[in-house]
């Protein structure tokens, strides 16, 4: 309220006696140079010119894993992971991230799939060659939960529960 008074006296102040006289009072009134204060109105000027900052860009599963992967000894297999993984066939759902995580003895409060990413690939880089080979082809199947294969393959009882597919 106080700023909408203050810039509608300004307006007035401008309307009623010009910009030239306005800024010479006003340098006067602050003990400053009329040069001084017009580089202050510049600089102002310039900021409320500028564009607001678009929101930022939330990264993708796939960057996010490529990022935590690089360099593995695995990273093709990763990577194809990382691309399941983006097309939400690993682990679809966000309670299959958690289980997978909480096998790692990892129980972190996570919200959401994409938050998990780093956390998810940093497990995966632990695991064998065979373990990321059996990830990724169960996750082409569609006749159990990603979880639960991934939960009979670390659990270890794959050829138990293999007559409920």
């Amino acid at each position: 309220m106080k700023n909408d008074l203050l810039q509608i006296e300004i307006d007035l102040l401008l309307l009623k006696y010009g910009e030239a006289a306005v800024i010479k009072a006003l340098s006067s009134a602050v003990v400053t140079t009329e040069d001084e204060l017009n580089k202050k109105i510049r600089t102002l000027k310039e900021k409320k010119l500028k564009a607001p900052k678009s929101p930022r860009q939330q990264k993708q599963p796939l960057d996010i894993a490529k990022e935590v992967i690089t360099g593995s000894s695995n990273e093709h297999q990763l990577i194809k992971l990382a691309t399941l993984y983006q097309n939400k066939q690993f682990l679809p759902q966000l309670k299959d991230v958690k289980r997978f995580l909480g096998r790692f003895n990892i129980n972190k409060n996570i919200k959401s799939r994409n938050e998990a990413t780093r956390v998810v690939f940093e497990s995966l880089t632990k695991c064998s060659s065979d373990e990321l080979t059996t990830f990724s082809t169960n996750s082409n199947t569609n006749s159990q939960s990603s979880f639960a294969k991934l939960a009979e393959h670390i659990m270890g009882d794959g050829n138990n529960k293999s007559s409920n597919k």
